[in-house]
């Protein structure tokens, strides 16, 4: 992992154990970090990292039924924070254009704006997109797509690259 997956990656651990508001909901953008993939489950990642974005895609195949994350519907935007942390809220974003042929047993797709807080340098504005399809019981996949926001008037990060690998996900897992 170079420096910059590793900076990018960084956040994930900083979520965890955040104060969420509404209380009774979990950030939308944060792993199942207590989830394990079913028992033999086949479970592949693919990493890239170009000028401060990386792009994630995660494809589970598995032999027993993947448990479906539902949020209720007034959790798809939630303010996170840990003092003097992290601080960041989420919000719902259309989902990618599906392929032809493919149909999804549950989806979900989060817009994640934070700040890191911690006083280790700068305070760094950061987007990232997580887009969650669950095709049947047996194959899920998962892209993440984070950015680092430059100084200036743009508030987000172009989601082009997340959108196509999202799609062109769904249509190599397609299932019959």
């Amino acid at each position: 992992m170079d420096a910059t997956e590793q900076s990018l990656r960084r956040p994930e651990a900083l979520t965890r154990g955040a104060t969420v508001i509404p209380a009774n909901c979990a950030n939308p953008a944060e792993r199942d970090s207590d989830a394990s993939p079913p028992a033999g489950a086949v479970l592949d990642s693919l990493a890239a990292t170009t000028q401060d974005r990386l792009l994630e895609v995660t494809a589970l195949v598995s032999p027993e039924p993947i448990p479906v994350r539902d949020s209720p519907p007034h959790c798809d935007a939630v303010v996170f924070y840990r003092a003097g942390v992290i601080q960041g809220f989420t919000g719902p974003v259309e989902l990618p254009p599906l392929p032809d042929g493919v149909v999804v047993k549950s989806s979900q797709a989060v817009r994640v704006r934070y700040t890191i807080t911690d006083g280790t340098g700068p305070s760094t504005e950061t987007v990232r997109y997580v887009y969650r399809a669950l095709l049947d019981d047996l194959h899920s996949v998962t892209v993440t797509f984070t950015g680092r926001l430059n100084p200036g008037p743009r508030d987000d990060i172009d989601p082009t690259p997340a959108n196509d690998l999202f799609t062109r996900a769904l249509a190599t897992l397609r299932t019959p």
